[in-house]
Parts: structure tokens; sequence; C-alpha cells
């Protein structure tokens, strides 16, 4: 492993301590939002990633993943400084309208940045299982030490998110900032990520059946929350089930290659994806102890399953709109969010069952992108 991925690895960790992850919606109450408020809010940070995700990744394939970066790194700060000093609702706002972009020039761009300094003869899907473990793990450090760092000052969780924000840039000074592209006046333009999607079956299918698989996990792991809360489970015991998830999603990042030396990249993806569909159907019951290790055995085998495709995805895109076609799977994951998260609104009590079918069937529809795996497991 060379220095450079060393140092992003680096840089990954630190500029994914978000110490207020679990603790902002009660970060907001105390500077004086009321529910509605914090609810628009979020619906902003929603919005604005959606309409940032692919302006930003044609940025970062057009100027460079190391600038990229540094802008959102710059934007992360001027975000943590608005959630100290802002007083009023319209400046809240801003802030999360502040987060929402420097998120999407984030999100999509340290992977393909990975991609653009690894050497070809290091195992790519080992890498990628890394730079997840990173990320989840410091997420999950952050959230600890966050908790119990507002019981001394709120104001001191956001000013050492501010630390490790500077301390990333710092850090990203240091790398090279490489642009791929055929030739040096070239620019890209989304027409270039259409084109390479329209000539790439595996492409195509793996932007919709794993944005929508994406969207499906991600909604139900923000809802676990409310599901356990709904059946009775005590705020304290909810908390425990999330730091198990961080730690097994950890042991599941760094332990993928591994699993696929042994057991071969087919039988990796038969079993977890088969699983993760099981596990979606059982979700539809009321033992909070069932729902607890279902939510567990999903993150983790979507985990799985998900590193092999999204590594699959990296090496097929042409490197010169890496970035650009990474921001199209994160905002297609997104749409999806946004048309649950609204169904739910319709549905009401009865959006566990809906979770449970659309879960399964997005889960097993993946095995549509099986014959392009089947290919390369082969020389695994």
């Amino acid at each position: 492993m060379g220095k450079n991925v060393k140092k992003l690895f680096w840089y990954v960790g630190i500029s994914s301590l978000f110490f207020e992850r679990s603790i902002f919606v009660l970060y907001l109450i105390y500077k004086g939002l009321n529910l509605g408020e914090i609810a628009f809010f979020q619906s902003t940070i929603n919005i604005a990633m959606l309409v940032g995700e692919i302006p930003t990744g044609i940025i970062a394939d057009n100027i460079g993943k190391k600038k990229a970066l540094l802008m959102g790194g710059i934007l992360m700060i001027i975000y943590y400084l608005s959630m100290l000093f802002s007083d009023t609702f319209v400046m809240f706002v801003l802030g999360a309208v502040v987060f929402g972009i420097g998120s999407t020039f984030v999100s999509g761009t340290n992977t393909a940045y990975l991609y653009d300094l690894m050497d070809d003869k290091i195992s790519s899907v080992k890498m990628l299982g890394r730079l997840s473990t990173i990320i989840t793990g410091a997420i999950g450090l952050a959230m600890v030490i966050g908790g119990y760092l507002q019981k001394t000052s709120w104001e001191s969780v956001m000013w050492l998110g501010v630390s490790a924000q500077i301390i990333g840039v710092c850090i990203l000074l240091s790398l090279p900032n490489i642009v791929v592209r055929a030739s040096c006046s070239k620019k890209i333009f989304l027409y270039d990520v259409f084109r390479a999607f329209k000539n790439k079956g595996f492409l195509r299918k793996a932007l919709f059946l794993l944005g929508l698989n994406e969207g499906i996990v991600s909604s139900i792991y923000i809802l676990a929350q409310a599901i356990l809360n709904q059946f009775g489970m005590r705020t304290e015991h909810i908390a425990w089930v999330f730091c198990i998830e961080t730690l097994l999603s950890v042991v599941a990042f760094s332990q993928i290659e591994t699993f696929i030396n042994k057991f071969g990249r087919k039988k990796v993806m038969v079993v977890t994806i088969a699983g993760t569909a099981l596990a979606f159907l059982g979700l539809n019951t009321s033992k909070t102890l069932v729902i607890s290790c279902l939510v567990l055995l999903i993150s983790v085998l979507n985990n799985c399953y998900t590193t092999v495709l999204l590594d699959e995805f990296n090496n097929v895109i042409e490197k010169d709109i890496r970035a650009t076609a990474i921001s199209c799977f994160n905002m297609i994951s997104a749409l999806f969010m946004a048309c649950i998260f609204w169904s739910i609104s319709v549905i009401g009590d009865n959006y566990i069952f809906m979770f449970s079918i659309l879960g399964a069937i997005s889960t097993l529809s993946l095995f549509g992108l099986f014959k392009y795996i089947a290919k390369s497991s082969d020389n695994s």
C-alpha cells in the first residue's frame, strides 16, 4: 500500500469524525428549534444533497478529486461554524444547505480518489473494504465521544468537529491532485456519463438495482430506531443495537476479501443476497429481539454484497468519469429514499410490511447482476 493511499485513509478517518451525528437533533433543540423546524432542517439537507450530487461529481472529474474534497472540507468547516454561531432559523437552514452540498463533494469522490491512487497490483476489494471500515469505525467512535462530551458542553462537540475537518484539509494538501482525462483540454460533461451507461449493461442495471436496494436498506436503518421504540425497546438498548451494528460492519468490511478468497465471489453473493432477502421477510413481527437481530443481519450482509458490487462498478466505469458515475448512483439511492419516506406518510402504520416486501424484492433483483460478477469470480 503506497504512502498516498495511507494518507488518504488518515484523511478519511479524521474527516469522518462527526461527533454530533447521534445528538444533532438534541443540539438543535438546545439551540431553540422546535420539531417542525428540525424536520425542515433535515429536509433541506436531503434536497441540497439530491440537487448537488451530479454537479459536484462532474466538478470532481474535471478539476481533480483532491480539489473537490478540499472544497467539501471547507464547506464542512463553514457548516460547523454556522451551527455554533447561528441565532436565527434562516441561518440554520443556510447551514443545512452548506452541509448538504459539502457532503456531495465528499460522497463518492473519496472512493474514486482511492481508485486513482491505488497500484493496479493491489486488491481493489480489499482497499474498498478497508476504506469503508475506516469510515464506519470513525463515525461509531465519534458518536460515542460526542454523546459523552455534550454533558460538559454542547459547543465543545461542534468545535471538535471543526478541528477534525481542519486536520483533514491539512492532510489533503499533502496529496497529489489527479485529473484523469483522455486529453488535457477535454472536459467531462453529463453526456459522457450517459454514454458510458448506455454502452455497458452492467452499469445501467447496477445504477438502478443497487440504487433501489441501497435506498431501502438505508431507509430501514434510519427507521429502525422508530420501529424498535414503537415495540417498546428502551432508548439505551436501541443505542446498544446500533453500537453492535457498527462493530459488526467494521468486521464485515475488513474481512470481505477473506470471504471472497475462501469461498469465491459467487458463493459470497448468493449467501449474502439470499440471507438479506430472508431477513427482510422476517421483519414483519412484533418481537423486538427478532427485529434487532434482523436489522443487524441486513446491515452486515448488505455491507458484504454492496462492497463486491461497488468494486465491480468502479472497475468497469471509465476513470475519467468515475466520480460523476458514483454521484449518479448516490442520487438514485437518494431519490428512492425520498419516495419511500413519502410513501410512509401515506401508508401509515403498515410501512413495516411494505419494507418487508420491498426489501426482499429489491435484494433478490440483484441476482440480475450475477452474470457480470460470475465472469470475474472464476478468476478470483
